[in-house]
């Protein structure tokens, strides 16, 4: 239905409404709402409209089939993540993860080992989808 790429080839690239991701899913567009507040997809905020990747359209593909064919809870879903390292959620390639500390002692995060710069490019931790959902949940006490 919708290409996997863009003409670029870039599958980051936040281009879709909401109000398309949710026909394109078949859910209602306050079920995507709802991942959003319990961190499980980060939108791009383009003037104040939530707008999504082709990155995560596939991601919330895989979480629906968890959900629905799977029988996964979305409490269930954010307790496995937290067993998932960095490196595995930013889907980091080899020769970056080759390079990385913390996929070498996963019990620390890329954030525990040095700079705090994110060693899977040059985005800061402060705005790593990976480190403000554990800065999120160490808030919560894990339970949200």
């Amino acid at each position: 239905m919708f290409p996997v790429r863009d003409e670029s080839g870039d599958t980051s690239r936040a281009v879709f409404r909401i109000g398309a991701v949710a026909e394109l899913l078949g859910v209602h567009p306050r079920t995507l709402r709802l991942y959003e507040e319990r961190d499980l997809v980060s939108p791009k905020r383009v003037r104040g409209q939530r707008r999504y990747s082709h990155n995560d359209i596939r991601w919330l593909r895989c979480l629906r089939r968890l959900i629905h064919e799977e029988g996964y809870s979305l409490d269930a879903i954010i307790r496995l993540l937290d067993f998932a390292p960095c490196w595995e959620l930013r889907n980091c390639p080899p020769d970056v993860r080759d390079k990385c500390e913390a996929a070498v002692d996963r019990r620390l995060r890329c954030w525990q080992i040095a700079e705090r710069i994110c060693p899977h490019g040059t985005q800061s931790c402060e705005n790593c989808e990976v480190f403000l959902r554990d800065k999120h949940l160490s808030r919560t006490g894990g339970t949200e």
